[in-house]
């Protein structure tokens, strides 16, 4: 679980510009309309103390949406470098915005794909040290789609309701995916895991678009027994 630490000391001027530069994201209902005070300390729940730690850093925002949680984390992080890989366009473009504002151009990239597309290259594959997720979807497809990213050693931290909590503790992560549930743990703005990898990633995964609807991961499980 993580120590809660205050947040990072940042210019009250690129707060500021990052505040602006999602108003569009605001009006078109895809951050909500909680205040940015509010939504860096949901963001800072989401952040390991390994991931502090760490000297640098390579980093995925999974739907990264308006790049929320990213650009947000990338600021707790100044060492940190992150791809936001969504695949919508227009919330691509937010994102885009809200890291030039943030004036983190240099270490923070925006990436237009579907997840899957992404962890099927060879240079993504197994690349990142840390993984976070907000609105992904349903937890089977995050689980196929995303984990495929991380390297052994790395972890996906997922903000989580009651349910969608019980869906990862139900899924066979540690035979489908090479992974396992970590940690869990809430704060005053949110409930996340931890899901780690352990092993190298399975061969096939993830599978195509109409195999993982057919069956998803979470009921691989009842499927094997």
């Amino acid at each position: 679980m993580p120590s809660p630490r205050p947040l990072a000391r940042i210019e009250s001027e690129v707060l500021r510009r990052l505040d602006e530069a999602w108003e569009p994201a605001r009006d078109a209902g895809v951050i909500g309309s909680a205040p940015l005070s509010a939504l860096r300390l949901h963001s800072a729940g989401f952040i390991l103390d390994a991931w502090r730690d760490m000297p640098d850093g390579d980093f995925v925002d999974c739907g990264a949406g308006a790049g929320l949680v990213g650009v947000l984390l990338a600021l707790e992080l100044p060492a940190s470098r992150w791809t936001l890989v969504d695949a919508s366009e227009r919330r691509c473009d937010m994102a885009f915005r809200a890291v030039a504002a943030a004036g983190l151009s240099s270490r923070v990239v925006v990436e237009h794909a579907p997840v899957e597309d992404v962890a099927g290259r060879s240079d993504a594959r197994e690349a990142f040290d840390g993984m976070a997720a907000r609105l992904f979807g349903p937890a089977s497809e995050l689980a196929e789609c995303g984990l495929p990213l991380l390297r052994v050693g790395g972890s996906l931290v997922v903000s989580v309701s009651a349910e969608t909590r019980r869906q990862w503790e139900g899924m066979p992560l540690r035979a489908g995916t090479g992974c396992e549930l970590s940690g869990r743990w809430s704060t005053q703005h949110g409930s996340f895991i931890s899901i780690t990898r352990i092993a190298p990633t399975p061969p096939g995964l993830p599978r195509r678009r109409a195999a993982r609807r057919r069956r998803p991961l979470m009921q691989e499980q009842s499927h094997q027994l």
